[in-house]
């Protein structure tokens, strides 16, 4: 009888080596093609294959809406992604989904409870409702606010659009590779070397850096008419410019350093208005422009987007149009084309070096983000945030929420799901594992035989 069991343990050690082996050869073959490297430059990928993350625009409100209330909703939602690609758009949508809360329902979404009650915390008081909050896209538990508002067109005129912003999007749509966004600080000597610096090594750069072989081979194709060179360019962005505060806001809830109104910052931002990190005050010098321009100049790995530092600005633009547009000089305003039709299948890029910037969920203090406004009361109210050490409010239920950087909220409602790699790698691991354990006992088996029959 034991030879029988070891006939069949030792048999079926080769049969689960076989097939640990077939798993593996299949596994190398499944995964070459994803393992190829993109030749499209950062950048450029960026642009014409990743959208800008969708923003959540809460309307809260108490009791039923006026038909005034619904009309003005319904012209918000007409400035949303709900209406990319639609030719009656008033306006160039921004990057921004309609979520309408009734604060006197008797169930609140617990994260929008919970957004509502920092909001509260912050200002003190509670505003005339219908009011509009936008919240980054982030971990729900510590949401950051961009900006707030009543419903009016005022209020999607300052969260959305701003003379910086459609400056940045019609020079990335004209072919800049990149646009260093400088924030001056209040120091006059420091201001002027950062200045000197970048119109110094800008330029070198330009020369320096070489495009990725073989563009567009390999399946990698361009999308659009836009020109392909390596191109930089900067832009101010002044801290008193009352036309900048709901930017300034936004970017001041990323990188706390904004704070400190000494310090000039320096950020990096490419692709549809996505910013790559913060570089502060000393920081700033040739290696780090190089490292960031060498990068983003680089040949793309094509992998997911959202897992890597950085964040999209809320900006108004129906990209796809416009990118389909390119060439034409007027192609930055609202006009109508085919949009441009980008794989569907998420992209991931890795930076290398230490980020000084974490996701907005790991950048405050407490895993809040607080802020302060002016007049809570005003249509418009840019919000100046700061960091703050009080915890956030108690949820009500210790259920853990995914995070969901670069989510849609029609993202968010699905259940996370494996990568099927990893599945693989999984399946192949407790494989081997198994043919290991199978091993070591047909082994044992016959060292205690052996010592039996001695």
């Amino acid at each position: 009888m034991s030879q029988i069991l070891d006939f069949i343990a030792m048999a079926g050690a080769r049969c689960m080596t076989l097939a640990v082996l077939a798993l593996l050869a299949g596994w190398s073959l499944f995964m070459a093609p994803a393992a190829q490297a993109c030749n499209i430059p950062v950048f450029r990928y960026a642009l014409e294959r990743w959208r800008p993350d969708p923003f959540d625009a809460v309307v809260f409100h108490r009791g039923e809406l006026s038909d005034e209330q619904k009309t003005l909703i319904e012209k918000w939602r007409m400035r949303s992604i709900e209406a990319l690609g639609l030719d009656d758009a008033e306006v160039e949508p921004a990057n921004f989904e309609i979520t309408v809360v009734d604060l006197a329902a008797a169930e609140v979404p617990r994260d929008l409870k919970l957004l509502w009650e920092l909001f509260q915390k912050i200002h003190k008081s509670e505003p005339t409702v219908p009011w509009i909050v936008f919240r980054a896209p982030g971990d729900p538990r510590k949401p950051l606010i961009a900006y707030h508002g009543a419903l009016a067109d005022e209020t999607w005129a300052a969260a959305c659009d701003s003379p910086v912003r459609r400056e940045l999007r019609q020079r990335l749509l004209t072919g800049h590779s990149l646009v260093w966004l400088v924030v001056p600080g209040r120091s006059a000597e420091t201001n002027e070397r950062i200045q000197k610096l970048l119109a110094e090594r800008l330029p070198e750069l330009e020369k320096e850096i070489e495009l990725p072989e073989g563009i567009g081979t390999d399946g990698f194709d361009l999308l659009s008419e836009v020109p392909l060179e390596i191109k930089f360019s900067t832009l101010a962005l002044n801290r008193d410019d009352p036309a900048e505060h709901a930017l300034l806001a936004l970017l001041h809830g990323h990188f706390p350093k904004l704070a400190d109104l000494d310090q000039t910052i320096v950020l990096p931002v490419f692709g549809c208005g996505r910013v790559l990190d913060a570089i502060v005050g000393d920081e700033i010098d040739a290696d780090v422009l190089t490292d960031a321009s060498q990068f983003l100049c680089g040949a793309c790995s094509c992998q997911v987007k959202n897992l890597n530092p950085g964040f999209d600005l809320l900006v108004a633009g129906d990209w796809d149009s416009l990118l389909a547009l390119a060439g034409n000089p007027e192609s930055t305003t609202i006009q109508r084309a085919k949009p441009l039709t980008p794989p569907t299948e998420p992209k991931y890029v890795p930076i290398p070096g230490k980020s000084s910037s974490p996701k907005p969920a790991e950048t405050s203090v407490g895993g809040q983000v607080a802020a302060a406004s002016r007049d809570t009361d005003s249509a418009a109210s840019p919000l100046v945030i700061s960091a703050s050490t009080s915890p956030p409010p108690a949820a009500e239920s210790p259920v853990t929420l995914a995070p969901t950087y670069g989510m849609s909220r029609s993202s968010r409602d699905q259940p996370e799901r494996w990568p099927l790699s990893i599945t693989i790698m999984m399946l192949v691991v407790g494989t081997i594992a198994v043919v290991v354990l199978v091993s070591r006992t047909v082994e044992r088996r016959r060292r205690i035989r052996a010592s039996e029959g001695a």
